[in-house]
């Protein structure tokens, strides 16, 4: 889901601001309608709000008179740079699967608001831009620029062109495909049913060239002090309990896998890395939450309701199982004004 107020590091506008240059725009052009203030933008704790961006691919596309292949020029000029200390950490991991993981723990310094989704069978990599919340005008920018910063980001970290099998996108064929063939070394099938880069399952075991554990821990250790000024969860777990809070509990392991834009398999792969699981951060959140209505006096019976058990007894037995006592020992010895 797109959180068009939702604050996002700036670097996806900055260089949608020197294309604007680029295609001899003034800067007033550019900015007209986004509310953007330029002057600080470099900094780096700075944010913009995703809609910003958007209003910003609005005003380029207007200027061109065409929405076709604009994207692509924006996606071309990805580099490990683009993305700062993330890029710097991706090109230090060992693999491209680890710098994958590395773009979902750390996805507030993406460059682009569209939603990623990786998917692995046993011939292939399947990296899926989703773009079903983005307005229908703008779909082909998100979708060019997806889908070549995709293969240019892989490009730079292999320092050469990534394995590609095939390439869809749902828009219509353009006016001219060959910069589309030529951006990706193959012919792009166009109104796909998904927009999609499928890579040879080899690329798994190739090496990144500029690997350096040290240098990968430096860069993760200052993307955590930036996340941790702007609020944002670092781990799987933080931000499967976000979004846990933010559904009241009433969730799944497939919905909270969509809400991440992956797989349910890689979500429990990532999980698993960070010892824990979903049904563990779920029972967590609830027994928290009872915790809570406990102290506040609420009935045993209604607590084990609001939080999905069936029968107040098998709440209980969690609950004693979590916390070593019963609901109602708890309550007891909370209200004697004694602690636990």
């Amino acid at each position: 889901m797109i959180d068009w107020q939702g604050l996002r590091a700036t670097a996806g506008v900055s260089i949608l601001l020197q294309a604007g240059r680029d295609l001899g725009m003034t800067q007033a052009q550019c900015l007209q309608g986004t509310s953007l203030d330029v002057a600080g933008l470099d900094e780096p704790l700075a944010s913009i709000e995703s809609w910003q961006e958007m209003a910003l691919i609005r005003n380029l596309q207007q200027f061109r008179n065409t929405d076709q292949e604009l994207g692509l020029q924006i996606g071309r000029g990805y580099s490990m740079a683009s993305i700062g200390p993330l890029g710097q950490a991706m090109a230090a991991c060992d693999n491209l699967l680890e710098a994958l993981v590395l773009t979902e723990r750390y996805r507030w310094f993406g460059l682009s608001f569209s939603g990623y989704q990786f998917t692995e069978t046993d011939s292939c990599w399947i990296v899926e831009v989703i773009d079903d919340q983005v307005p229908r005008d703008c779909r082909r920018f998100c979708q060019e620029r997806g889908l070549v910063g995709s293969y240019t980001l892989f490009a730079n970290l292999l320092q050469a062109p990534p394995p590609v099998i095939s390439v869809s996108m749902k828009c219509s064929m353009p006016d001219n495909p060959e910069p589309y063939r030529q951006a990706f070394g193959v012919d792009v099938i166009f109104s796909a049913a998904t927009n999609a880069i499928v890579y040879d399952r080899k690329i798994e075991a190739l090496r990144l060239p500029l690997a350096n554990p040290s240098l990968k821990k430096v860069c993760e250790a200052y993307c955590d002090e930036i996340l941790d000024a702007q609020n944002k969860p670092k781990t799987y777990r933080g931000k499967i309990e976000a979004i846990i809070r933010q559904f009241d509990g009433d969730i799944s392991l497939p919905h909270v896998a969509k809400e991440l834009s992956m797989s349910e398999r890689q979500l429990r792969r990532y999980l698993s890395r960070e010892n824990c699981s979903f049904r563990q951060v779920l029972l967590q959140y609830k027994m928290d939450l009872a915790q809570e209505k406990l102290a506040e006096g609420q009935r045993v019976e209604l607590i084990a309701r609001e939080l999905g058990y069936a029968e107040s007894a098998s709440f209980s037995r969690v609950f004693r199982d979590q916390l070593g006592v019963s609901p109602k020992q708890f309550q007891l010895t909370l209200q004697r004004g004694k602690t636990f």
